[in-house]
């Protein structure tokens, strides 16, 4: 339980698929722990690099916008994966 809570489920750097179809590169672990299945993510199918908190959501009852369908290394190159974490 520990180790999940420091590591999180999806890694920081890992590749993930959202229900959405999207892919994007998990950036930062939620600190919420029963939101640690909910990382912020970068999306990398697009032009922009927009980031997402997997946990937000418009009220309290209402259903999660994106979730992570399968984890998605694969469909991540390198290149765009490094590309999450540099700032201009």
């Amino acid at each position: 339980k520990a180790f999940i809570g420091v590591m999180g489920v999806y890694p920081v750097g890992s590749g993930v698929e959202l229900n959405t179809g999207d892919v994007a590169v998990v950036v930062r672990q939620n600190r919420e722990l029963h939101h640690v299945h909910r990382p912020w993510v970068t999306l990398v199918n697009g032009a922009s690099r927009e980031s997402l908190n997997l946990a937000a959501r418009e009220s309290d009852d209402a259903p999660y916008r994106f979730s992570i369908v399968r984890a998605a290394d694969d469909l991540v190159p390198p290149s765009q994966r490094a590309s999450c974490f540099l700032t201009e």
